[in-house]
Parts: structure tokens; C-alpha cells; sequence
């Protein structure tokens, strides 16, 4: 059992005032603490990816299976050799195009990582970011970083530090504080190891963006919640979330009806901004964004459905936006979370993602 920690925050305005924060945090991990820090895409905890003990504290903080690998975090490309057996042509490239940034590459390990990170796995995950304060972190600390996102197994992934602390408060030692994190969805899981390379968790980094940088389109992993990553189900929740697919004038309707029908229930409502004139009279309507722009979209979404659990609704409506790009992803996650997925007209692509919520 996980013995209670007095969890220290720095709060970070600047690049300028993180020198001391980040060699505090950085000495406390080296000593076998857990830190909490800042990516491009959502806060990660971490601990000395050489220190088994410290990483057995991170999973147990995270109340997060053994058999749940985590990955490793380091500040630079010229460290990925270190801990790797082979780096193909193929991965160069991505690398070359993406790292640093929100991509995390799956290779086959070497000797020097634990097989308490890998989860007794022969593949490693490693994960350069694109993130000052958290670049800064990672080479202060001199040693590659075991991370996962900040947030309980199974749970949203965090982008701000109250959210965190309000989760994780006690479990860790310090939080490198900077605001909300960049991007707001996490990073895309990309196993090189296979041929073509295999999407093992969609991110930020689409399926074209791939396929436009190796020349061949990536496959993507069979499971809906990889066994690499702790992706929420929607098991987890108190309510239940309706993701709706569709014009918007079919949406309206369904919306209504939803409203007419559950009369007596607290029903949270979330739609692009082009229907938030509709609904903004509603007392749990949140906007998230415009319907074309998933890059917005990504950096509310997800704190909305935690701000509506806080809310204690019973029914969460969600207005879907096209599967194309980023948005595909963001569909493939939230019909994840959904306990329903209702399509209301037929739209392109439908197969792939039906395919993926079946898995």
C-alpha cells in the first residue's frame, strides 16, 4: 500500500521561473518520488524509469494494473538507441517528422528497461514531448522517465492542475503547475515493430499524417482499450453518455425529444457552438467548440464531461462532428466513453469506426 505524500505545487507563469521548480522536482524523482508534470498534450506522472520501486509507487498511485505498461520519457531523439533494440527506416522518418511532439513510438525493448515498466512486455513505448517545462523536467532529471497520464486508471486524462489534484491529491510529491497543457488530447500510440506501423491508441498525430510521412497507411490495433494504455470506459461513469451523429436539425430533434421524454431527469447537454444558441437556456449546456475545428474541440471536451459529473447529471447528450482528421479520433474516444452512439444520418467512413467501437 501506497504510504500518503504531502504533494507539493509550483506554479510555473513562465519559462523564465522554472529553474528551480524543475531541479526540486527532478531531485525528488532521482530520490524516488513521483512527480507530476507538463506535456504538449496532458499532464503525465512520473518516476525513475531505473528506480523499480519508485515505478511500483507510480502504478499503485494510479491504482493501475501491473500488467498495464507505462512509458518512458525522455528529453531528446539521440536517447531513444539506448533503450531500444532497432530503429527501422520507417520509424527514423516518423521521428524525424514528429519528435519532438505528440507521437509516442512503440519499439522492442533492450536490457536497460525494467520489465516493471514494460509490463512484462518486450516493447517499450517512448515518448519525446513538445513541451519547454517538460523538456526542461526530463534532461534535469538525468535519467529516463516511467510515465503514464496524471490522472486515477480508467479516469479522463487531466490538462489542468486542479483536475489533478482533486484526483490524486496525496498520491505523488510534487506537480510542475503551467496552466492547461497545450493540446488537451493525448498522444497518438504508434507500434513500429510491426509492418505496416499499428495505431495502438489514437492521438493527436492522425492516420494521414502517418501515411503521408512513411507512404503506407498504418493499421490500427483490433482492441478498443489497448492493454498499453488506461483509456476510461464508459463503465466507469454514474451516468450515461449519448453521443449523437448527424445533421444539425436531426440533433435538435433528438435533443428535445431527450429533454420531452426524461422530463424529471438532470440532463447535460454539449454541442458545437453552432447550436449553442439553442440550447443555452438549458441550466447544464455547455458549448465546445465549432463543429469544424477538432483542434478546439479537443482542448474542451473532456473537461466538460468532468465538469458534468461534477454536475451530477444523469444523462449527458453529445453533439458528434465529422470523422475526418483529428476528428476522427476525437469520435473514436468519445464513442468509446459513450454508453450509446446514435447515428442519425448515414455519414462516410462510418464502417471503420463502427468496426473499432466493436472491436
Amino acid at each position: 500500500m501506497l504510504e500518503p505524500k504531502q504533494t507539493k505545487v509550483f506554479n510555473i507563469k513562465n519559462k523564465g521561473q522554472s529553474q528551480k521548480a524543475v531541479q526540486k522536482a527532478a531531485e525528488v524523482l532521482r530520490e524516488g518520488g513521483l512527480v507530476c508534470f507538463p506535456t504538449e498534450t496532458v499532464y503525465g506522472l512520473g518516476a525513475d524509469a531505473m528506480n523499480d520501486k519508485a515505478v511500483t509507487d507510480l502504478f499503485r498511485a494510479k491504482n493501475r494494473s501491473f500488467e498495464n505498461p507505462v512509458a518512458l520519457h525522455i528529453h531528446s531523439i539521440e536517447e531513444i538507441p539506448k533503450y531500444v533494440k532497432k530503429i527501422n527506416k520507417r520509424a527514423e522518418l516518423l521521428m524525424e517528422k514528429f519528435l519532438p511532439g505528440p507521437l509516442m513510438l512503440v519499439f522492442e525493448k533492450n536490457e536497460n528497461v525494467s520489465d516493471i515498466v514494460s509490463g512484462g512486455l518486450r516493447k517499450v513505448g517512448i515518448r519525446v514531448p513538445k513541451h519547454d517545462i517538460c523538456l526542461e523536467f526530463l534532461q534535469e532529471c538525468g535519467t529516463p522517465v516511467a510515465a503514464t497520464s496524471a490522472n486515477m486508471s480508467g479516469r479522463l486524462s487531466c490538462v489542468k492542475a486542479e483536475t489533478i489534484l482533486d484526483e490524486l491529491n496525496g498520491k505523488f510529491d510534487v506537480l510542475l503547475d503551467v496552466g492547461n497543457t497545450p493540446l488537451g488530447i493525448e498522444s497518438t500510440v504508434l507500434d513500429v515493430t510491426s509492418d505496416p506501423p499499428r495505431i495502438v491508441r489514437p492521438g493527436f498525430i492522425t492516420m494521414e499524417e502517418i501515411a503521408m510521412t512513411i507512404g503506407i497507411p498504418p493499421i490500427i490495433s483490433d482492441n478498443t482499450v489497448p492493454k498499453s494504455q488506461d483509456e476510461p470506459t464508459s463503465s466507469k461513469q454514474q451516468h450515461k453518455l449519448v453521443v449523437l451523429e448527424g445533421d444539425e436539425a436531426r440533433i435538435i430533434t433528438r435533443i428535445n425529444s431527450y429533454l420531452k421524454i426524461h422530463a424529471g431527469k438532470k440532463i447535460g447537454i454539449i454541442t458545437t457552438n453552432e447550436l449553442a444558441d439553442v440550447f443555452r437556456e438549458q441550466p447544464c449546456f455547455r458549448k465546445m467548440g465549432p463543429r469544424n475545428d477538432p483542434t478546439a474541440i479537443a482542448l474542451e471536451v473532456f473537461e466538460i464531461l468532468r465538469e458534468m459529473e461534477k454536475l451530477e447529471v444523469d444523462i449527458i447528450l453529445l453533439e458528434g462532428i465529422p470523422r475526418e482528421g483529428l476528428g476522427r479520433t476525437l469520435m473514436i474516444k468519445l464513442c468509446r466513453l459513450a454508453n450509446e452512439v446514435i447515428k442519425l444520418v448515414d455519414q462516410p467512413g462510418d464502417a471503420l469506426e463502427n468496426n473499432l467501437q466493436k472491436g
